[in-house]
């Protein structure tokens, strides 16, 4: 999930689905170019983070953890 989203910022999302019994299992990574990630991530609820721009294989190494994570 982009922190810098248009409507509900990012890091809002992830709270909201975080503080939900049905959303909560969702694995969820925070992305951003934006300084405010690195200042941010220790508060944030999500699973992991990334930085922009990112390398794919940084991307799919991050998606496999999570999906070993949660199984």
């Amino acid at each position: 999930m982009d922190i810098m989203l248009p409507v509900m910022d990012g890091a809002t999302a992830i709270r909201e689905l975080k503080r939900h019994p049905e959303t909560r299992p969702i694995s969820i990574i925070a992305m951003s170019a934006g300084y405010n990630l690195t200042v941010h991530s220790d508060r944030l609820p999500a699973d992991d983070v990334l930085r922009k721009p990112f390398n794919l294989d940084v991307l799919l190494t991050t998606l496999t953890l999570q999906l070993n994570q949660s199984h």
